[in-house]
């Protein structure tokens, strides 16, 4: 996670698409951030993001709507990349639904 290889990174997310963890959420959401990531390594997070909001436990709302709403003010500073911005907006729809 913490290489600077971002092969390395999208390794980590990908693993976290399938295995989603709490205590990754917000490293995740720091992958929207276009200064720091891609837009494919971006897009890949916000993937692991949606997926997170689909399986981590109710209990995780706050957490997980605090991340999605950073995670998309992020992603927001590069408005060029709409696939990013659109599994964000999936994610805020579905945590409507799971959390009210």
């Amino acid at each position: 996670m913490s290489d600077s290889s971002a092969g390395h990174r999208l390794a980590a997310i990908a693993l976290l698409q399938v295995f989603p963890s709490r205590q990754h959420v917000p490293w995740l959401t720091d992958r929207l951030d276009p200064e720091l990531e891609k837009p494919f390594i971006g897009y890949q997070a916000a993937m692991a993001l949606l997926q997170a909001v689909r399986s981590l436990p109710s209990a995780d709302c706050e957490l997980l709507k605090s991340e999605i709403a950073r995670a998309h003010e992020l992603a927001s500073r590069n408005p060029h990349d709409p696939p990013r911005i659109a599994a964000l907006e999936y994610a805020l729809q579905e945590l409507k639904v799971k959390c009210g």
